[in-house]
């Protein structure tokens, strides 16, 4: 890989074979397209002193020594071959204390204006989030320690959880890191939902078998609609090791299975035909009489519409969405989420709507 953010301080300072604990590494996370690649200018005391060209979206450095704490660092971020540090887009200033582990990554877009907003009204534009209390190893052996970015500017505020499991991540907005969680060192399914109402939005495999022993950043990537966003780079969850390898994780099906608070007799049947167009019926049973929400959301988790809401006998019942929304508009092609709720079950399947 061929980033080395930073790296080169340990040439500028190559007078001092001392350290006194601090560390840094750095990961690039900004999904807008015209930072596919961005080029570092790096400069001291006002003058530059290096460029570090083409490093590659959602890349990661290792962790490196600062040889001398508390010395200023300015970073500017600039596009992909860049012609002088003239045309840098966003500039930082570095201090990294004694004793100190900095994580720091670069989020964001250029001009916010000409993407997808942030559903809860916050700032987009490029910037950096930056960890003061990072680890490279996990405080127990046998388990991975990781703190989890919310680095997607489109996403909802987010919370992850163990499929059937512990929370792991609550109320995470866009921009927020969180404080470490730990982890025995296997295979989990987990689930990352809409907080404000728990619709599942993605489902991934955690593997954390290889990584037992290490801290690692785990960050959410991408765009939630990437045709809304100049067509950048998908949603996806990713994690940055202390030695700079980034992994992917993959997703996992069974997120049309019951998610939460399972009650036999309730079930909520995958809706048919799927795809479709320009109707699809969607069944469900209900072992009791109960009161019924049944909702329909976009990948945001933004509503589009209420089916139901009203109290229903027990049994067996159908209801026919013509893809339209509060306002009988028609809504466009795309992935889209219905979630029942009766009583204590809740449940959450999707469907794709083509044209």
């Amino acid at each position: 890989m061929k980033i080395v953010w930073f790296m080169i301080l340990i040439s500028l300072l190559s007078f001092s074979v001392t350290s006194y604990g601090q560390r840094l590494q750095a990961i690039h996370n900004a999904a807008d397209p015209a930072l596919a690649t961005i080029d570092i200018y790096i400069s001291v005391f006002g003058s530059q002193f290096d460029k570090i060209e083409d490093v590659p979206f959602r890349a990661a450095t290792p962790f490196i020594d600062v040889p001398i704490p508390n010395l200023p660092i300015d970073v500017g971020i600039a596009p992909g071959n860049s012609t002088s540090i003239n045309d840098t887009l966003k500039n930082f200033t570095v201090v990294v204390p004694s004793g100190v582990t900095y994580i720091g990554l670069i989020q964001g877009v250029v001009n916010p204006s000409q993407f997808a907003p942030n559903p809860d009204g916050l700032d987009i534009s490029l910037d950096a989030v930056v960890n003061q209390n990072g680890r490279e190893t996990s405080n127990n052996p046998g388990e991975t320690d990781f703190f989890f970015v919310h680095g997607v500017t489109d996403a909802p505020t987010l919370d992850i959880d163990i499929r059937n499991g512990a929370n792991l991540v609550n109320n995470a907005a866009y921009g927020d890191f969180t404080n470490y969680v730990s982890l025995t060192s296997t295979s989990y399914a987990i689930d990352i939902s809409q907080s404000s109402n728990g619709t599942i939005l993605y489902s991934y495999g955690l593997e954390l078998s290889s990584l037992a022993d290490s801290a690692i950043t785990l960050f959410a990537s991408g765009f939630v609609d990437p045709s809304a966003n100049q067509n950048g780079e998908p949603f996806g969850l990713f994690a940055a090791t202390p030695g700079g390898n980034v992994i992917e994780f993959s997703t996992v099906t069974g997120v049309d299975e019951p998610i939460v608070n399972s009650v036999d007799g309730f079930a909520l049947q995958q809706n048919y035909p799927n795809p479709f167009n320009p109707s699809t019926m969607i069944s469900y049973q209900l072992a009791s009489e109960s009161e019924v929400e049944l909702t329909i959301y976009n990948m945001l988790g933004q509503e589009i519409r209420k089916l139901i809401a009203q109290h229903q006998p027990a049994g067996t019942h159908q209801i026919q969405w013509n893809g339209r929304d509060e306002a009988g508009h028609q809504v466009g092609s795309g992935v889209y989420i219905y979630k029942l709720i009766a009583g204590e079950f809740v449940q959450s399947r999707k469907m794709l709507l083509l044209k």
